[in-house]
Formats: structure tokens, C-alpha cells, sequence
């Protein structure tokens, strides 16, 4: 019988992937211009990591354009502008972008249209890449 947990290994092979991950989702929060460094500390038989993370500046929407070659799609885009999760001067977030995406695709099987090709949906955005006072 044993008692405790077991000891961990430290792999410094899943530091870059770590740093990959970290990098991943704060480029898709809208910091595109980030950095990540890290550096590991010896103490005794432990080892600790350090990371630094820069950001950057995040990247807001500017200009939000439709551009839809069936006039009765159009129109329900247009009229359901409000209800969009994407606002101008919002911080880019990809995951906003895939709701609006389910969102638009909801909203036409609502109304009827079930042949929607979702997956051929893509945002076409203009983003300003500095702090917005708002």
C-alpha cells in the first residue's frame, strides 16, 4: 500500500507548448502582438517556472461590413444588427465571433432558411490596433 501522490517530473518540453497555449489565447482575446518568455528556478529537487507575458496592445473592431449576395439574407442580418454580439470598439475575441456565428445560423432556422452554409460564414473586420477611450 502506498501513501501520498506520486512524485512529477519536470518536462521542459511542455514549457514551449505551454507557452504556445498561453500565446494562442491571447492572440485570439485580440493581442496579436504578444510575447511570452519564461525561466526556470532550481531549489533543491524542485523546479519552478517563471513566466513573463507581455500582451501587447489589444486590437478593437473599426469598421463591422456585411457583405451578402442574397437580398433576403441581407435584410435579416440587417435587422438583427442590434442583437449582434460584435459591437465597433469592442476588443476582438474570436470567441465572440463563433456565437455570432451560431447566433446568425440559429437566427436563419428560425426564420425558416435550414440550408445556411455557417461554416463558409467569415468575418471580414476592420481593427484598430491601439487603446480606445471610451
Amino acid at each position: 500500500m502506498q501513501w501520498g501522490e506520486p512524485a512529477t517530473i519536470f518536462d521542459s518540453t511542455s514549457l514551449d507548448a505551454t507557452v504556445e497555449k498561453l500565446s494562442d489565447h491571447l492572440f485570439n482575446r485580440g493581442y496579436f502582438e504578444n510575447s511570452i518568455s519564461y525561466r526556470t528556478k532550481e531549489f533543491k529537487k524542485r523546479v519552478g517556472v517563471v513566466y513573463h507575458i507581455e500582451p501587447g496592445r489589444p486590437s478593437f473592431y473599426d469598421t463591422i461590413f456585411y457583405q451578402i449576395a442574397d437580398k433576403k439574407i441581407e435584410s435579416i442580418v440587417q435587422n438583427t444588427r442590434s442583437a449582434s454580439l460584435i459591437k465597433i470598439n469592442d476588443r476582438y475575441d474570436q470567441d465572440k465571433l463563433n456565437k455570432e456565428r451560431e447566433r446568425l445560423d440559429l437566427q436563419m432556422k428560425n426564420l425558416g432558411i435550414l440550408i445556411f452554409p455557417v461554416n463558409t460564414l467569415r468575418f471580414l473586420l476592420t481593427l484598430l490596433m491601439e487603446e480606445v477611450i471610451r
